[in-house]
């Protein structure tokens, strides 16, 4: 049953948490919107909470790319630290304090961590590696940051820099062709992401190896897994049982691992988190339906799906069944910042 949205609710968030990241399932989903709840709520509720904030490209802009369409922008309080870049300086509205040169970062200039020493809107930006965000993480936290928010990019799956951080979802009926789809894929990738079954059996800093029940049985480089290297005859004297692998999964890696080692006979893939897994629900059903089973080491916390109900034109359904099909499906809360909505939220 949905509730009305309240402050409390995003504090408990944020309060349990050291690093929140953002992910996106199309543009205007609504991330910003939600980034914009989190920081009205600590202002409202928790004056001196430091936040730290980064972007996984650029956000803020008053404007998208084609300078069409009004896009939110982020206000901040003042003390909050962000992440920004030489040429976006004069872009982010408040009095500012230059606390730190976090390195280049491409045609825009280095990265900057800069304190917001006035009120106003920011513009925010960052890297998109995963070496370079958790720097810039820990830059942040160094400098006085209590709790971290990434802004995350579009379909960012493969974002595992800090193995503690929580994620929130962002989606919206509209990023696909049909709300049925959007349902699906919602509730796909959130069991990807919070639900796969656990191997915490196996300890490897290898980018791949062959496993036989819980023992490493040989660890390969990345060199080796691009030259196809491997001695997959190891499989067919049934010598090994699964397969640990850092990479993408991707419908072409499990067209050739399935040739490899067949599914249909035991087979195990074993992989740090559900992000890497880049299918859709379609072509996850494929696999499994020929045997697949996939494993990881460990499953991230999903703090909330925030649904964006309402279409380009800013019109929403008077049913609200996307919201209402999430509440009862998805098993973590659920949120309409725009509409007020909540449910599934702990007591």
């Amino acid at each position: 049953m949905p509730i009305g949205l309240k402050n409390s609710q995003l504090m408990e968030i944020l309060d349990k948490n050291q690093v929140l990241s953002l992910i996106g399932f199309c543009k205007n989903a609504g991330k910003t919107t939600v980034l914009n709840a989190f920081l009205q709520a600590a202002r409202e509720e928790k004056k001196d909470l430091v936040l730290g904030l980064l972007s996984i490209g650029l956000d803020g802009e008053s404007l998208d790319r084609a300078g069409t369409k009004a896009k939110p922008r982020i206000l901040v309080t003042a003390g909050t630290l962000f992440i920004s870049q030489t040429a976006l300086w004069s872009q982010s509205e408040v009095t500012k304090e230059l606390v730190d040169i976090l390195g280049p970062g491409g045609a825009l200039g280095s990265y900057l961590l800069i304190r917001a020493r006035s009120a106003g809107y920011i513009q925010l930006s960052g890297p998109s590696s995963r070496r370079q965000t958790e720097r810039v993480i820990q830059a942040l936290q160094a400098h006085g940051a209590e709790r971290v928010i990434i802004d995350g990019s579009i379909n960012r799956r493969v974002m595992d820099w800090q193995k503690e951080q929580t994620l929130l979802l962002a989606t919206a009926p509209f990023c696909f062709q049909r709300e049925e789809d959007a349902l699906a894929e919602t509730l796909f990738l959130y069991d990807l992401l919070a639900n796969l079954p656990l191997r915490i059996d196996l300890d490897s800093a290898a980018h791949a190896a062959f496993v036989k029940g819980q023992e490493i049985i040989r660890e390969f480089s990345l060199e080796q897994i691009y030259q196809n290297d491997l001695p997959w005859n190891l499989f067919h004297e049934q010598l090994c049982d699964g397969f640990y692998f850092q990479g993408a999964i991707t419908n072409a890696f499990l067209t050739e691992l399935n040739q490899n080692t067949k599914f249909d006979q035991g087979f195990s893939l074993i992989i740090p988190n559900g992000s890497k897994i880049m299918l859709d629900s379609k072509q996850w059903t494929f696999w499994q339906e020929r045997g697949l089973r996939v494993y990881a080491f460990n499953n991230f916390t999903v703090g909330g799906i925030f649904v964006n109900q309402q279409d380009q034109y800013g019109l929403i359904s008077p049913e609200r069944q996307f919201f209402k099909e999430l509440c009862f499906q998805a098993k973590c809360a659920v949120f309409d910042i725009k509409e007020g909505l909540a449910c599934n939220i702990p007591v």
